[in-house]
């Protein structure tokens, strides 16, 4: 009888938990960091709940800046615009809605959700520490980057930064295994007593485009700008093609040919 009694009393602390993460909203801040060249800090706020997420990263400040590339001195002027974008996960439709800028351009872009095939890590030493919260190791393969992530189960809600979704518990460091791109919590609110507009993407009136097509209008984009700095280089000094010169977090994509 004790043993059922005691059976009872996990279920039910379990269940509580379980309804208390769907009916409240975590608010998480992260430290965004990029390594191009140079490495950019940025902030990111994850708001969500367990069947809703809206990630806003604050993008750079606007700036004029000439940066010089490494191998051959050439100068190319770039204004930096301070572009706030937005991505927005809803777990029950299997939709993402998301901000992305081509030239000074804003869309609203739209993709059915993707699949991630998350490898999680069994290995006693594969876990630490953040934010006092006890992490596990997961790897992930995704659009052509390898991922170290570490989440906790203690908050069972199945989102990250950034378009990442699928593991046991909330995702708080995340970083590609280049280096280039990482994010890590750096404070965690629960409850969320705001009332948080998840579908502020899908309300936002601009041009409505499919991932397929934003990525085409990022690739034609890259070529017209390569082409640009090709007809300003003096007579026979090259430069390195469009695809090597991507540097997006997202690098292949499920349509493509492997």
């Amino acid at each position: 009888m004790k043993n059922i009694f005691y059976l009872i009393i996990i279920f039910s602390f379990t269940l509580l938990n379980a309804q208390k993460s769907s009916n409240n909203s975590y608010s998480i801040e992260y430290e965004f960091v990029t390594t191009l060249g140079k490495t950019f800090k940025n902030n990111a706020v994850l708001k969500c709940n367990a069947k809703q997420s809206i990630y806003l990263l604050n993008k750079f400040q606007e700036k004029d800046q000439d940066i010089i590339d490494e191998n051959d001195d050439t100068v190319i002027h770039k204004n930096f615009k301070s572009i706030d974008s937005y991505i927005s996960i809803n777990l029950i439709s299997k939709t993402i809605y998301s901000t992305g800028n081509v030239d000074d351009k804003i869309y609203k872009v739209n993709e059915t959700f993707p699949k991630m095939n998350w490898e999680l890590s069994e290995k006693k030493e594969d876990t630490k520490k953040i934010n006092n919260y006890l992490c596990n190791k997961a790897t992930l393969k995704f659009r052509g980057r390898n991922y170290v992530a570490w989440y906790t189960t203690k908050i069972p809600i199945s989102f990250g930064p950034w378009k990442f979704t699928g593991l046991p518990g909330l995702i708080l460091e995340i970083y590609d295994t280049t280096k280039t791109y990482r994010w890590t919590a750096t404070k965690i609110k629960f409850p969320v007593t705001e009332k948080i507009d998840f579908e502020i993407v899908k309300k936002i009136k601009l041009s409505e485009i499919t991932l397929k097509e934003f990525v085409t209008k990022l690739d034609d984009e890259r070529k017209r700008r390569n082409d640009i700095m090709k007809k300003r280089l003096p007579k026979g000094v090259q430069i390195e093609s469009s695809t090597s010169t991507n540097h997006s977090i997202e690098l292949k994509y499920e349509w493509e040919k492997k």
